[in-house]
């Protein structure tokens, strides 16, 4: 089971940690199933990502905006304390466009989807026609 880290207040007369804590911590938030980070969206998302990621972050803004704890958004959407963590977590990788569509309606959120994919033009090259090409 991975330790959830305590808050020791700011680091001032002698609450820094030792090197071993560092060390372990260090490894902790580097283990890639270490359940408390957050995760981004990749460089290039597709719009299933882009979507699925604003999903979570009107969750995770209805969280805060309700002063909920992970356990309270566990029940209120019926699901179980890992699944909640991949929801606030921003773990889109482990959840489906339906689930978190569910899940927002299950809190009644307002929310718009709105995607922009940036296409860039293609070039196209004119080349001036040789002068064979031009006599004929």
């Amino acid at each position: 089971m991975t330790k959830k880290w305590k808050y020791l207040g700011p680091v001032t007369g002698g609450n820094w940690p030792s090197d071993e804590e560092l060390e372990e911590v260090i490894k902790d938030f580097s283990n890639p199933d270490y359940p408390y980070v957050s995760y981004s969206l990749p460089e290039n998302p597709t719009s299933e990502q882009r979507i699925k990621y604003g999903l979570c972050e009107a969750i995770i803004g209805y969280e805060h905006e309700n002063k909920l704890s992970l356990e309270d958004i566990a029940k209120m959407l019926d699901v179980n304390r890992e699944k909640a963590i991949n929801v606030l977590y921003t773990k889109i990788h482990k959840l489906s466009l339906e689930e978190l569509m569910t899940y927002v309606d299950k809190l009644r959120i307002p929310f718009k989807i709105r995607t922009i994919n940036k296409i860039k033009p293609k070039k196209t090259s004119r080349e001036k026609p040789s002068s064979k090409e031009s006599k004929n």
